[in-house]
């Protein structure tokens, strides 16, 4: 796809390339979603080190020690995150394929040579 040579994959690039054709559509939506998350992942720590992870909330005479919605927001990114890199870990050919791939690779070539 043309698509798929102009997109910025970044560190997802060689992970991209592994996956089988017929799954890069979900993978390229995977990787483009990863790549918004650390986006916001930064802005959202960057926040935190500066404001720090508790605010003071205040509603009325009432006043209290709150963990900071950029925390908040960074602790469930984080996780999300985490769970969509390891669905796209999940599209990637098993190094148990691959192995056995080279291997009929290998043995195809050998017998090739025999036959000549």
């Amino acid at each position: 796809m043309a698509e798929d040579k102009t997109m910025d994959f970044g560190d997802y690039a060689e992970s991209y390339e592994k996956v089988d054709p017929a799954r890069k559509v979900v993978a390229r939506k995977y990787i483009v979603e990863l790549r918004f998350m650390e986006e916001q992942l930064g802005r959202l720590k960057e926040d935190i080190e500066k404001n720090g992870a508790v605010d003071n909330f205040v509603q009325g005479r009432q006043s209290m020690l709150r963990e900071s919605p950029a925390m908040k927001a960074y602790c469930t990114l984080v996780q999300r995150y985490g769970d969509l890199q390891k669905k796209l870990a999940d599209l990637l050919p098993e190094k148990k394929d691959a192995q056995k791939s080279q291997a009929g690779d290998r043995l195809a070539a050998f017998v090739a040579k025999g036959k000549k």
